[in-house]
């Protein structure tokens, strides 16, 4: 029997990771969504704005509701009717990771997931 390993196409760790982010995302795309809660908008908003903002790229934020459900994947979905995003970023907890992956599946195009964010995290983990 064969084993198969599926991993990401590429994995970041390390100080400042985050500030980098839109250097790490623009080779997925360059119109992106970043899902993300209140809270962890309110710890890292700015400097993934900022890092975009360098690259010279507008970053839309949609607020994650708080569960992975149907309902969320089509609300935040239905902003695709407004802009044409190329590649969805989920920024946090569980949730909000499995809601960013799952629209990015049925939009079909990339997903970026930043796993972080409690303050003794120092160094926020990021894959695509």
């Amino acid at each position: 029997m064969d084993k198969i390993i599926i991993s990401p196409a590429k994995y970041i760790q390390g100080n400042g990771s985050l500030d980098n982010i839109a250097t790490y995302a623009a080779s997925l795309g360059t119109e992106p969504l970043i899902i993300a809660d209140e809270f962890v908008t309110g710890l890292v908003g700015d400097r993934v704005s900022q890092s975009f903002a360098r690259e010279n790229i507008i970053a839309d934020f949609d607020v994650f509701c708080g569960e992975c459900s149907q309902n969320e994947i089509s609300r935040i979905r239905k902003k695709f009717n407004q802009r044409k995003y190329n590649v969805v970023i989920g920024i946090g907890g569980g949730k909000t990771l499995d809601t960013a992956k799952a629209v990015a599946y049925y939009q079909k195009i990339p997903v970026v997931v930043v796993r972080q964010l409690l303050p003794q995290m120092r160094q926020p983990v990021l894959w695509q």
